[in-house]
């Protein structure tokens, strides 16, 4: 999958064309929705017509700052509180009894079945758009392992 995200992706991803209404950029970058674009509109980065449409010079602005994320990084204060509310689930599980004796570490979730509330905390990071690959770090496990949570294969 390409993290570069073209003029015409982003023209479509305007007008309602683009599917699931996002444009997805794998797993190290978040998704692009329409909003991102009114959020530039909104911070004053892309001039508008007089039907509030960008201008055709500015569709390259704003594909510079879709590309200017850094990969695998939350972009925004929902998902660093997504990436903390997984945190606090490990922990969480940790001290509780459904947590195996000798688990200590965030790491052995590698393996096993995992605590309901961790699983809830991946999919509420992953519902904010939260790059998989920062998910996967907060939990020390790898991106697959992120999926098999996400998907319930645990």
């Amino acid at each position: 999958m390409s993290t570069t995200v073209t003029v015409d992706q982003l023209k479509a991803l305007w007008n309602g064309k683009a599917p699931g209404g996002v444009l997805e950029r794998g797993d190290d970058y978040a998704p692009v929705a329409r909003e991102d674009i009114i959020a530039l509109i909104d911070g004053g980065c892309v001039d508008c017509d007089e039907d509030g449409n960008p201008l055709e010079d500015d569709w390259v602005v704003i594909a510079d700052q879709v590309a200017s994320d850094q990969p695998g990084e939350p972009t925004g204060e929902a998902q660093r509180e997504a990436l903390q509310a997984i945190t606090d689930a490990v922990l969480a599980a940790i001290d509780s009894a459904s947590y195996e004796t000798g688990r200590e570490r965030p790491q052995d979730l590698a393996k096993g079945t995992v605590d309901e509330g961790i699983r809830q905390a991946v999919l509420a990071a992953l519902a904010r758009r939260t790059p998989v690959t920062a998910i996967a770090r907060a939990l020390g496990v790898t991106r697959a392992r992120v999926y098999e949570i996400r998907d319930g294969r645990c």
